[in-house]
Formats: structure tokens, C-alpha cells, sequence
């Protein structure tokens, strides 16, 4: 079964649907949206991508990540995909959109944020493992390392640190 996504232009207007698959290596815009989940100790769930994904095998990403089908919003891809991923399904808050565009990918994508503590079942065909981090170790691998990181997940973490959409959780790594 061919999964259609939803095409939008530059300003997030739907155009119409597409196989998911004409959107990678293309100039083609879907969305996306994407979870940054907290535990309660203020560590960050990161994703590393199953090496056998098609974009940015074996590289971190957001906690959960999915592209926005036909006849989806943006919350009910997320909420879709936290029980796909992760096998969990949490309250949540949006915290930023952006746009993203490289060679590989071209989308708008939303940014939620959420708290949980565990347990996860992972979903294997799209993630290898998990990592609770620091936002300071993310910050120093980031800094260190960021061929290790997908390019959006990269953009969005600096869009986060640049206007401190994390600092509450940097606040309750320091109690």
C-alpha cells in the first residue's frame, strides 16, 4: 500500500498528496511533526534512527519523529507515531515550527514537547536505541560530533538553545 503525505508550500498551504516516497531527494515540502520528551529528572529522550531507514540511517534524532499523512494533522501524526515508536502515548505541548530544507529532505515540521519517565517498546524497523541525555551532553556532542546528528534535528536543537524553549528542563537538571 502506497502511504500518500500531505505536499504544502513554503507558508505550510496544503497543495495536495503525494507518495511519501517522491519527497526524499526531491523539492517536494511535506510536514512533519516531532517530540522532545523529558524525563523527571529534565533528561532528554534521543532516538537514534534504525540503520536500515532509507534518510539519516543510524544518526540522533527528536524522540519521535513522522511524517504528516493525508487526512492527518500534525497531532494526530504525533500521537500516531509515539505508539508506532516508543509504545507510549502521552499528554503533550507544541513548542516551535520550523522549516527544514537539504538534500535528503525538504519540510515544515512542528515541535512538541512532553514528559515521561518509561517504559518504552521500541518500534525496530525505525529505531535502534534510546538515550536519556543531558541538554549539556546533547550541547557538547552537538558541538563535538554533529555528523552524529540528523541535519533537522540538528537545526531545530540550535533553534531550541538559541531561544531557550528548553530552559525549563536546564532548570531541573541543576535542582
Amino acid at each position: 500500500m502506497v502511504e500518500l503525505a500531505i505536499e504544502v508550500d513554503e507558508k505550510d498551504n496544503v497543495i495536495g498528496v503525494r507518495p511519501k516516497e517522491e519527497f526524499r531527494n526531491s523539492n517536494f515540502i511535506h510536514r512533519s511533526s516531532h517530540l522532545y520528551l523529558f524525563n523527571s529528572k529534565g533528561e532528554f529522550l534521543v532516538q537514534k534512527r534504525a540503520f536500515v531507514k532509507k534518510s539519516y540511517p543510524g544518526l540522533f534524532d527528536a524522540s519521535v519523529s513522522g511524517t504528516v499523512r493525508d487526512g492527518e494533522t500534525y497531532e494526530q501524526t504525533l500521537e500516531r507515531e509515539m505508539k508506532e515508536e516508543l509504545g507510549i502515548s502521552v499528554p503533550y505541548s507544541k513548542l516551535f515550527k520550523y522549516e527544514f530544507s537539504d538534500d535528503v529532505d525538504k519540510a515544515i515540521k512542528t515541535v512538541f514537547k512532553a514528559t515521561y519517565d518509561g517504559p518504552f517498546k521500541l518500534q525496530k524497523e525505525e529505531v535502534e536505541a534510546v538515550y536519556w541525555m543531558s541538554l549539556g551532553d546533547i550541547k557538547q556532542k552537538m558541538s563535538e560530533h554533529p555528523e552524529q546528528f540528523c541535519p533537522p534535528f540538528f537545526k531545530a536543537l540550535k533553534i531550541c538553545f538559541k531561544n531557550k524553549f528548553l530552559e525549563k528542563n536546564d532548570e531541573n537538571m541543576k535542582s
